[in-house]
């Protein structure tokens, strides 16, 4: 397997919690709620005696939020996961969703135009609420404040020149910030 040599190109992803079942799955706790796109992810890189090695993903499930299911390729047992407990998941750079990267690019959002598919425009992005198990978009109109989570289920689009944030709310969500 090769290894990416500079661990400068990844950022920390989270940690393998433990096993699931008996057929070499685990469960990997998150330490970023970055949005990424569970398809995209064909491998992680596990932080090794030898560096960070390469594991490539026979399966991905979103367990939660906070956590994913993950049955590597070449982990074939539980046998094999024991030796994986408490080790580190890191991904490329790469692999960070465009949106809310990091606080320089949520500050690049304050001020766009948060506009619901149904709804219509809610109002204006003014700033952000980060708890550990979710960020939320604090969008203000009227001095009436909506706090919206940012997941991609619910982020729907963010387009950079028209500064406006496409969004898609669960029923009843805005009558929750009244």
């Amino acid at each position: 397997m090769n290894k990416i040599l500079n661990r400068e190109d990844c950022f920390l992803y989270g940690h393998i919690r433990k096993a699931l079942g008996f057929h070499g799955a685990v469960k990997i706790v998150l330490e970023n709620d970055l949005p990424l796109q569970q398809d995209d992810i064909d491998f992680f890189f596990l932080d090794l005696e030898d560096g960070l090695i390469p594991f490539h993903v026979e399966e991905l499930t979103g367990l939660s939020g906070l956590s994913l299911e993950v049955k590597f390729t070449d982990v074939l047992n539980i046998a094999s996961t024991g030796g994986l407990l408490n080790i580190p998941v890191y991904l490329p750079k790469s692999f960070r969703s465009t949106e809310a990267e990091d606080e320089n690019e949520e500050d690049a959002w304050l001020g766009f135009q948060v506009k619901d598919k149904t709804l219509g425009l809610l109002g204006i992005l003014n700033g952000f609420v980060h708890f550990r198990e979710q960020s939320l978009l604090k969008v203000t109109k009227d001095k009436n404040e909506i706090l919206i989570p940012l997941v991609p289920e619910i982020i729907k689009k963010v387009d950079m020149q028209k500064k406006t944030i496409l969004v898609d709310l669960p029923e009843g969500l805005v009558d929750l910030n009244a």
